[in-house]
């Protein structure tokens, strides 16, 4: 009897541990993180909140729709108990929404599917609008015709239809230019921090290069009482070289940026628009050499990843309008060759253009201050280097600027040789020189003539 007890006893703890773990991993599993739901459906236009459910206050959620052109995802809580993206419905389909759970040494990846409903939209390829697409048509059958039916009689038109002929689409609508417009004076208090003004915020983006194979990181201004539901332009502002986006500002009262807009927009002499300042030296690996050709094409390389990387990302995180005649590239120095590469190499996705004290490299040059030269990016085959143009189609509808110092002992005449070089070109261009060095003395003032006439156009 003492062995069948002692036998009974340690089946019942067994037992019991037993119970104990399921229970365990029972409560585990029960929190351990997924997303709220694994499918979810949203009209076009309209939103839906895509939620991690078990949550630790202390996680980080990245998110990231597998296609923004038909989910978008427009608003994210990255931190919490309450990670959830906002996913808005662009067009019919479905699109994947992942969320990376990080919590310490876990990471976990999560998905679920979003499904866009409602009615299909085309674009209109001369405008570039959408319009609802028509009423679907039966396509025409080759099968034989039942030998019971009556034939059916086809009556031959008197006249062959003719096809009008498709237009070749052009940059519409007129965008600005130094034939429609002019550089002004700037306001005495254009960049002050004002009581009576509303502010927007300034905050930090992060972004996947595929040059570098890493996040990357933008600063971005929004405007004041800034709203998903609406869409804003675009301005990219580049910094100059051996600098860093926070060049422009972090916050509101250190951003020159970020209050001029405020104050223009207050004074209704500029368009709402977002303003991104990001690191455009593309590269994992410090700024050792900075005046080298390995490290200006670390700056050149910017033009890759601003196309193919950083707008895709801001397109799904923010709400912003597509278009040349809504996308503005500007910038100083260095920054100021690169707007202007990018811009003028890629009129048709950028209207707006300025390079503010623009370095060296736009054309070929021998600069003995840092005892450099290269050939010229935009050097046009069969001149002496000395033109710079645009396609036919661009030359009277791209906003171009040229903003130069009278003091500046770094670029000297560049930003006038350029000037001359667009002129032969025949390309328009807004150019003025401020009693300044090579300084905001120039890019501050430069960029309120940017600002107040980008994302106009010709009435």
């Amino acid at each position: 009897m003492g062995k069948q007890l002692k036998k009974v006893v340690a089946l019942t703890m067994a037992a019991a541990m037993t119970a104990g773990m399921v229970g365990v991993q029972s409560t585990s599993a029960a929190k351990a993180p997924k997303m709220a739901k694994s499918n979810y459906s949203v009209k076009r236009g309209k939103t839906v909140k895509v939620a991690v459910k078990n949550s630790d206050k202390k996680a980080k959620v990245t998110w990231k729709s597998s296609k923004p052109s038909v989910a978008r995802i427009t608003k994210k809580v990255t931190k919490g108990a309450k990670a959830s993206a906002t996913v808005k419905g662009i067009k019919g389909g479905t699109a994947k929404i992942t969320a990376v759970y990080k919590l310490k040494k876990m990471k976990k990846k999560l998905t679920a599917t979003v499904k866009v409903v409602g009615d299909k939209k085309v674009v209109n390829p001369v405008n570039n609008t959408q319009i609802p697409a028509g009423p679907a048509v039966a396509a025409p059958t080759n099968a034989p015709v039942n030998q019971t039916q009556a034939p059916v009689q086809t009556v031959q038109p008197t006249q062959a239809a003719t096809a009008e002929p498709v237009p070749t689409p052009t940059p519409t609508p007129q965008l600005l230019t130094a034939n429609t417009t002019k550089l002004v004076d700037t306001p005495k208090d254009y960049k002050d921090k004002k009581d009576d003004v509303e502010y927007g915020t300034v905050e930090k983006f992060r972004y996947y290069s595929d040059i570098t194979d890493s996040d990357r990181e933008a600063i971005v201004a929004l405007p004041p009482n800034y709203d998903d539901t609406k869409s804003y332009p675009v301005v990219y502002v580049m910094h100059g070289i051996g600098c860093t986006k926070e060049m422009f500002g972090t916050s509101v009262d250190g951003s020159s940026i970020a209050r001029m807009i405020a104050n223009a927009m207050a004074a209704g002499t500029c368009e709402e628009m977002i303003a991104v300042f990001p690191g455009i030296r593309v590269s994992n690996e410090p700024e050792d050499n900075m005046h080298s050709n390995e490290n200006y094409k670390h700056y050149d390389d910017f033009r890759e990843d601003l196309i193919n990387n950083l707008m895709p990302a801001m397109a799904e995180e923010y709400s912003v309008k597509s278009g040349r005649e809504n996308t503005a590239v500007c910038g100083w120095s260095m920054g100021g060759r690169e707007a202007l590469y990018i811009g003028l190499s890629k009129p048709e996705l950028f209207g707006y253009v300025a390079g503010f004290c623009p370095a060296f490299g736009l054309l070929p040059y021998n600069n003995p201050d840092v005892k450099k030269s290269e050939d010229g990016l935009l050097t046009v085959e069969g001149t002496d280097g000395d033109v710079i143009t645009l396609p036919e189609e661009y030359i009277n509808n791209t906003y171009v600027q040229i903003s130069a110092g009278t003091y500046d002992s770094v670029v000297h005449d560049e930003p006038m040789r350029y000037r001359d070089a667009l002129k032969k070109g025949n390309v328009p261009t807004l150019f003025n020189e401020y009693p300044s060095g090579h300084s905001e003395g120039v890019w501050e003032p430069g960029f309120y003539n940017l600002m107040i006439n980008a994302f106009k156009t010709v009435e």
